[in-house]
């Protein structure tokens, strides 16, 4: 099974981050995030596959569908370097953790989506967009009509 860099998603990136409502809340989705990344990252993957609920279970198909993601993440991120940002935020009933971090080869965002009993509902690796400069030059002359 072939995944892109970015599949493992069953909500997406939440279009508006909310502000935590509850310090200790963000601070146990930041712990949790946390652990689930390093385990991510180890290849300890029974215990996430167990967590996973819904689209995201069928999405990801299998244990062995989850060692191949993280294998493929491997081949074209490399490791983590550097920890560049982490934040959490709750949208729709989900708590999520977002990390943005540098590889070895390209920065990207590792996100976790959880339910309210910690289920993963929600888990992305993809490439952080880097921004294009657009120069625009105006090329008719502007009158203004009188």
């Amino acid at each position: 099974m072939r995944m892109s860099l970015c599949c493992l998603t069953a909500a997406g990136l939440a279009v508006a981050c909310a502000g935590a409502e509850d310090p200790a809340r963000d601070s146990s989705l930041r712990d949790i995030g946390r652990a689930h990344t390093a385990r991510f990252y180890a290849g300890d993957l029974d215990p996430l596959w167990a967590r996973m609920t819904g689209e995201l279970a069928e999405e990801v198909r299998s244990l062995e569908g989850l060692a191949e993601f993280l294998a493929e993440v491997s081949e074209i991120a490399g490791r983590e370097v550097e920890v560049i940002e982490e934040r959490t935020f709750r949208a729709d009933g989900v708590g999520y953790y977002l990390r943005t971090a540098s590889f070895d080869k390209l920065d990207v965002h590792v996100q976790w989506g959880f339910a309210e009993d910690r289920a993963i509902v929600d888990f992305f690796v993809r490439p952080v967009e880097t921004a294009v400069e657009v120069e625009y030059r105006t090329i008719t002359r502007l009158r203004l009509p009188f």
